[in-house]
């Protein structure tokens, strides 16, 4: 079994490994789950849905282009192909009663069933079933379905307030070929996943959120960081973010690493993704 990683770092992974696009489809399966009545259970995910849900434009046919399609279905691949190990707590014996222990439980990341629609049952006898291509990487496969679930490690997400699912479905719509939107939604797995608090530097939120600090275009970048945090707010993930301490202005030139150091502190909202 590969090497396991835990809740948190499984998103630096992903990002890693998939890019924003990967994220973007997890947060689709998670947002598909978490809305089921079992959350534990598959969900039925046509290729195009997913594709469709972030907001993607279709072929002047009105479909999807194939390269789309095998694109979405080594994104699935991907996220199955990541374990996830979290803390859970079970009941032991103990004496003549139980007691409850912390064990560690690895699941993947995404469980997947695939839907392909060649018959088998037409094959020549003896012949090696052709693998879908969610499976196999097939480069002239055009993939159809999958069901998807989200592994053991996710239980804690089941508690989930309703409020915080719609917020999901608002994340995996941002454009992530929009600066703005594609910061917005990595901050906003920062703020989730809990590897920021309420108040945090800017430097230690760009690390959390993997987004490098600018070399060039540096007024550019700072002015896509705060659209991103005015996103959140207008989509209710935070109720508001303001500037600690940084009652002074930064000077015109070499003014980077003194922002870096900045507080930025988020208000949490009934809706946020802040608990």
């Amino acid at each position: 079994m590969p090497a396991a990683v835990n809740a948190e770092e499984a998103w630096n992974l992903v990002i890693e490994v998939g890019g924003d696009e990967a994220a973007q489809t997890l947060l689709y399966v998670m947002a598909r789950c978490l809305s089921n009545e079992n959350p534990l259970e598959k969900v039925r995910i046509h290729v195009n849905d997913s594709l469709s849900f972030r907001g993607l434009r279709r072929h002047k046919s009105g479909d999807f282009r194939p390269e789309q399609k095998r694109g979405e279905a080594r994104r699935f691949r991907l996220l199955s192909d990541i374990w996830v190990t979290a803390r859970d707590v079970v009941e032991v014996p103990s004496g003549r009663g139980k007691r409850n222990k912390q064990i560690n439980v690895t699941s993947r990341l995404i469980e997947v069933a695939v839907e392909s629609e060649e018959d088998v049952g037409t094959q020549r006898h003896g012949a090696p079933i052709r693998l879908p291509a969610i499976v196999s990487a097939d480069a002239v496969d055009i993939p159809y379905a999958v069901r998807a679930g989200i592994g053991e490690w996710a239980k804690p997400y089941i508690e989930t307030p309703d409020s915080v699912k719609q917020m999901l479905h608002k994340i995996v719509q941002y454009d992530v070929n929009v600066d703005a939107q594609r910061f917005a939604m990595r901050f906003s797995l920062a703020v989730m996943f809990r590897r920021v608090g309420d108040s945090v530097t800017v430097g230690d939120l760009l690390e959390s959120a993997r987004l490098p600090s600018p070399e060039r275009h540096a007024d550019r970048f700072k002015e896509n960081v705060e659209d991103a945090f005015e996103l959140l707010r207008r989509d209710g993930l935070i109720g508001g973010w303001r500037y600690d301490g940084a009652a002074e202005e930064l000077p015109r030139t070499r003014w980077v690493d003194k922002w870096l150091d900045w507080t930025v502190v988020f208000t949490p909202t009934p809706a946020a993704l802040v608990r």
